[in-house]
């Protein structure tokens, strides 16, 4: 059975849309509606090489040179594959050859990013780096939970400015 192009650019417009809605918290069944965080922005911004979609096992990757923006958050990593059910929702996605993170002042960087959308739980590995001004975390692994906003590091060192000196 063949997809028309117009059906493979409806599923990938669904998938990137459902990614924004993980991003910022919108639509996910993980949190009562109190707990959501406000919507980062109304449109995901991708940019990546190539795009292959796999109907049949309902899965997308991008490669190459890929970058996302959603509000202030802008990620870029040399290849993101995604999960997605038959509604075309999103389910999971990994960043995978070291991938980056920038919002509001922070930046941070690891190996993979694996995102599970149901648990709304993020999974940075290996090789963690987080940074703000002058402080700096290292850690092996982080969890980041979307609904309670809690960020768990593994194997943590670094470096917490405290206040300004005098």
């Amino acid at each position: 059975m063949s997809t028309s192009p117009v059906t493979l650019r409806r599923r990938c417009s669904a998938v990137l849309l459902a990614v924004a809605a993980v991003c910022s918290g919108a639509g996910t069944p993980a949190a009562p509606a109190a707990a959501r965080p406000a919507p980062l922005a109304q449109k995901l911004e991708v940019q990546a090489d190539t795009l292959d979609l796999d109907v049949a096992r309902e899965t997308l990757t991008l490669r190459g040179n890929v970058q996302a923006r959603l509000g202030d958050l802008e990620l870029s990593c040399p290849s993101v594959e995604a999960r997605y059910d038959e509604r075309a929702q999103l389910r999971s996605a990994r960043c995978t050859a070291g991938a980056s993170a920038k919002m509001k002042g922070f930046s941070a960087t690891a190996r993979s990013i694996d995102i599970d959308v149901l648990e709304r739980r993020v999974q940075l590995q290996g090789d963690v780096r987080v940074v703000r001004g002058t402080g700096w975390l290292r850690a092996e692994s982080a969890t980041v939970d979307l609904a309670t906003k809690r960020v768990s590091l593994n194997q943590v060192r670094g470096s917490i400015p405290l206040g300004p000196t005098e």
